[in-house]
């Protein structure tokens, strides 16, 4: 099964630690119950007047905001909430960078008339209602950034990797690989990603978020992620048992947990919806797990 590349376009990082609730409003009041919203004409000056921008409010747009420069943009955890038919806007003639932090954003749409590529960056931003229906007319390329990675592939997953994939390399390899993962790590339901790569390896067991970090990080032993992109895709929604996470290999999905016999191609995407893509080795929701001594086994 492949996934639309108008969702590889967006790469975020969603926390499990955030949350807002959220009242509709027709205009730029009540955009947040008892709480006033800034306008679009006053969020487009200040983001005009300076490189570097901190909000001090929320606001609710009702036009297209174009950004045409390289900026930075502070959020301190306020909301920026779009109309339903608009959404940030990137029109430049040059290459620019767009770093948004701290940002909580409702009905997001990403629209891109650039002559160039935009890198943008969000760092905690969470994402309300994001509308699927994407409109870009050139290929965003939107990093995550996140403190909280995969982490290092260890000596240990990089012996068996190479182990397992023997003489093959490149799209067979990931082949090999996601069967071995498939077969051999079982299944055990628990939330987060609450243990590292190598701990899921030695105790043959994990959920899905394990058995997936374990999938990318051999697929990186393998050198796999030198010629294609490699994701983590989160579905459903951010309570547990109502969320499944699997690998996504360029647009073709990996579920070494719901397909553990044929994952490659095949996917379940969790109440049809998807929440949250990030380009390994950035994880889509914070690690939940203790840094424990590294244990070794002899293969």
């Amino acid at each position: 099964m492949k996934i639309s590349k108008k969702y590889i376009t967006i790469l975020l990082l969603i926390f499990a630690t955030i949350s807002l609730s959220c009242v509709y409003a027709d205009n730029s009041t009540n955009l947040i119950e008892n709480e006033s919203a800034g306008t679009f004409s006053q969020l487009t000056e200040k983001i005009n007047a300076a490189e570097d921008v901190e909000l001090d409010e929320n606001y609710f747009l009702e036009n297209n905001l174009t950004i045409i420069k390289s900026i930075n943009i502070d959020g301190n955890g306020h909301k920026i909430k779009f109309n339903d038919s608009d959404g940030l806007k990137i029109n430049s003639s040059k290459e620019i960078s767009i770093t948004i932090k701290n940002t909580t954003f409702e009905n997001l749409k990403i629209k891109s008339e650039s002559n160039f590529t935009p890198n943008i960056t969000f760092i905690d931003c969470k994402i309300d209602n994001f509308n699927n229906k994407l409109s870009c007319d050139a290929t965003l390329k939107i990093d995550v950034a996140n403190k909280n990675t995969t982490g290092n592939v260890t000596n240990v997953i990089k012996q068996l990797a190479m182990e397992i994939i023997g003489n093959s390399t490149d799209i067979e390899a990931a082949q090999k690989l996601a069967s071995w993962v498939g077969i051999n790590i079982k299944y055990e339901r628990k939330a987060g990603f609450y243990q590292s790569p190598e701990e899921t390896l030695i105790r043959g067991v994990g959920n899905c978020c394990s058995q997936t970090d374990l999938f990318l990080q051999m697929c990186e032993a393998a050198e796999i992620n030198k010629n294609h992109t490699l994701y983590y895709v989160h579905t459903g929604s951010m309570q547990f048992g109502n969320r499944h996470f699997f690998a996504m290999i360029d647009d073709l999905c990996i579920d070494v947990t719901n397909y553990p016999n044929d994952p490659w191609g095949h996917c379940s995407v969790k109440n049809n919806k998807i929440l949250c893509i990030t380009q390994y080795p950035y994880l889509p929701i914070l690690r939940e797990y203790n840094e424990t001594i590294t244990l070794e086994i002899h293969l």
